[in-house]
């Protein structure tokens, strides 16, 4: 059963009827949401619904861009990823994502993709879309090779731009690597 917790976290955002809006969220700042998650037994790929996409698009086709500095885009799945991580893209991936890409190649500002279904952290500038960046916090507490990162992106807005940086507790990562031994 689908918890729609993407709907509770972005509901005061979201039309009712959509899974698309661009909304500001502080001067200079917009946030639109996509929301690509069905329900499949057996596949973990997303999808992208015509009609939301439409809706991004009319978002995007009249918004005030000159009021914008910079767009949040939140949508579960990545478009594109980095070479590393492609063969994650073979059960992971998401379904259209060359709708979406095509929508926002109209999008005159930076835009921050906010992701996470491929579980590595990862920031990755987008070789199709020379305005468009990708941030993918990874899991926190997944262990790999390197051990635990319980790390995140931070962003931080001035009212200008988005800088972007790693943050990690190592300390807090050799703990938790001590506490499983």
């Amino acid at each position: 059963m689908r918890e729609k917790l993407f709907e509770k976290t972005f509901s005061d955002i979201l039309d009712p009827d959509s899974g698309s809006r661009i909304r500001l969220i502080q001067p200079g700042l917009g946030l639109a949401t996509f929301d690509p998650c069905v329900p499949r037994p057996i596949s973990a790929r997303g999808f992208v619904d015509p009609f939301q996409l439409r809706l991004l698009e009319e978002s995007i086709r009249s918004c005030d861009w000159s009021s914008l500095r910079a767009l949040l885009f939140v949508c579960h799945y990545p478009a594109e990823v980095p070479l590393q991580h492609a063969d994650h893209q073979k059960g992971h991936g998401l379904v259209g994502a060359e709708g979406i890409l095509k929508v926002l190649q109209e999008v005159p500002v930076p835009i921050c993709w906010l992701h996470g279904h491929i579980h590595h952290p990862w920031r990755f500038f987008s070789p199709s879309i020379p305005n468009l960046t990708y941030y993918n916090p990874g899991s926190p507490l997944l262990r790999r090779s390197q051990g635990i990162s319980l790390g995140r992106w931070v962003l931080d807005w001035d009212g200008q731009r988005i800088q972007s940086e790693w943050r990690s507790l190592p300390a807090a990562s050799a703990w938790f690597e001590a506490s499983k031994e």
